[in-house]
């Protein structure tokens, strides 16, 4: 996302005082992941967390948009219903009418209100955090497992 260079140049900061840390003392590999998963972790409560701000209104404008579309598109199709199928007619009064358009349109604001998310965060911003934050920590990485079995293990986990 609009963070990904700040998180990645933070990153490499992190990984940098990571980096001269384990050249003074050995820590064990379990210690190190998790400290890289902890950065990680963090960078992302760090710069998606504040989105969450937005959960309480975004929330209440769906429901109450669930609330007002739902009746609105009941009773359209309620009336199109009485009006196409309850009375007798034939296919053919059906062409060129509006009728169906609508039904269309109001069922297509009824689903973008239900695709209203909690916070205005989808996955490509995780895995861009992600990916943000982790690349730098390859470098720390590098110093628990050989860079053979690093560039083997990053090839795997890409294909």
């Amino acid at each position: 996302g609009i963070y990904s260079g700040f998180v990645f140049a933070l990153s490499c900061v992190v990984a940098a005082a990571m980096l001269k840390d384990l050249g003074l003392e050995r820590h064990s590999a379990e210690f190190v992941w998790f400290a890289i998963g902890g950065w990680i972790a963090f960078a992302l409560v760090l710069f998606l967390g504040p989105m969450f701000v937005f959960a309480a209104p975004l929330y209440e404008a769906r429901e109450r948009g669930l609330i007002e579309y739902g009746r609105l598109t009941s009773q359209h199709h309620l009336a199109f219903h009485k009006k196409w199928i309850g009375a007798a007619r034939s296919g053919e009064n059906l062409m060129g009418s509006p009728d169906p358009s609508s039904a269309t349109d109001l069922n297509a604001a009824l689903q973008a209100v239900r695709e209203i998310r909690l916070a205005p965060i989808d996955a490509l911003a995780v895995l861009q955090t992600v990916i943000a934050a982790g690349i730098p920590m390859l470098a720390v990485v590098a110093t628990q497992m050989p860079l053979g079995d690093l560039f083997v293990w990053l090839v795997g986990a890409v294909l």
